[in-house]
């Protein structure tokens, strides 16, 4: 019905950029969800917490991670904490 519309709010003209490769550079430099819970589960273990514990907190983690499909620490939001949660 609409295949031959050239016009109208959905229209993109040619000359558009791709503003992809912008947010990988820019994510390169980000903290990994992965690399700042070694630190914290390392500073849990000097701090004398039990090896169970850990274990507990990296499984949560690891669910929460997954359902997210989270990778950076800046991607966590509320939103992706209530979408775990729920």
């Amino acid at each position: 019905m609409f295949k031959n519309r050239k016009h109208g709010v959905f229209t993109v003209s040619s000359d558009v950029a791709v503003v992809s490769s912008i947010v990988s550079e820019r994510k390169r430099d980000c903290l990994t969800i992965a690399s700042a819970l070694e630190t914290v589960f390392q500073q849990m273990k000097v701090s004398g917490n039990r090896q169970r514990t850990i274990e507990s907190y990296r499984y949560i983690f690891d669910q929460f991670v997954g359902v997210n499909q989270l990778q950076y620490v800046e991607d966590i939001t509320i939103d992706s904490l209530y979408h775990y949660l729920d």
